[in-house]
Parts: structure tokens; sequence; C-alpha cells
């Protein structure tokens, strides 16, 4: 693994993307995946470190302030995306699969994103203290979970 080069190696993290977006941002992750094969960070670490990331945005949220609001989102929407094509690139190079990466994922997607909406949801009706917003939150936030 060691001698191979910075392009073998995004060669071997890259995987079929389904729509270009997702390709855009494979393609980003994997020049920032190459210097990590050489380190000791393992795939479970990105995946751990993106979660905290996820919640910590969501905390933010909770605040309502605009600005805490935007450094929520881009957390949320460019170093958690990031991240969670980082881990998947980073085993594929390492060739490093474990029953927990996939649990892990599974836990950043299907209880990271939601409390993310949550904080928002509960951050906006903090700030305007209208009803509707917990409402609406509560219920999108309910929906999501169902359609997973």
């Amino acid at each position: 693994m060691n001698s191979l080069t910075a392009s073998e190696l995004r060669e071997k993290g890259r995987k079929k993307c389904w729509s270009p977006f997702q390709k855009f941002w494979m393609e980003i992750s994997l020049y920032l995946t190459t210097p990590l094969v050489k380190t000791g960070i393992n795939p479970n670490l990105i995946t751990i470190s993106w979660i905290i990331i996820e919640l910590v945005a969501a905390l933010l949220l909770l605040k309502g302030n605009y600005f805490y609001n935007i450094i929520a989102l881009i957390l949320f929407n460019f170093i958690v995306l990031l991240g969670d094509h980082m881990d998947g690139n980073l085993a594929r190079m390492k060739e490093q699969f474990s029953l927990l990466g996939s649990y892990l994922e599974q836990i950043g997607i299907f209880l990271g994103t939601p409390i993310f909406f949550l904080g928002l949801t509960i951050g906006n009706y903090l700030r305007f203290h209208n009803t509707f917003y917990l409402i609406i939150g509560i219920v999108g936030v309910f929906f999501w979970l169902f359609e997973k």
C-alpha cells in the first residue's frame, strides 16, 4: 500500500457515484483523504469526528443566532459531507472494513441528521416564539425518519 502513488490511491478509493453532486464531493474528498493513508488515522475515527461535528452544529442551531446558524450550516453541509465521503474513501484505500464502521455510519445518518434538524427547529422556536415552527420541524423530522 505504501508503494502506491497518490493517483493510484485515489483510484483505489473512488466509488461509483449516482449523481453529479455526489461525484463532485467524492472527487474533492479523494484529494483530502490521500494524505491520511500514511497516518494512523482510521476510517472509524473520521466517522466519529463528523458525527461530533454534526452534534456541535445542532447545538449551534439551538442558539437561534444568525451567525451561529451560518456556522452550523457550513459545518453540516460541507464539513460533515466531506467527512462522510472521506471515511469510505480511507476504508477503501487502506482496505480496512469493519462492522463498527457500518454502524457508526448509520448512527451519523439516522441520528445525527434528525438531531441537527431538531436543533434548527428548537432554535427557530426559541428565536421567534412561534409554535408553528416547532410543530413543522418535529413533523418534518418524524417524516424524515419514517421515510428512512
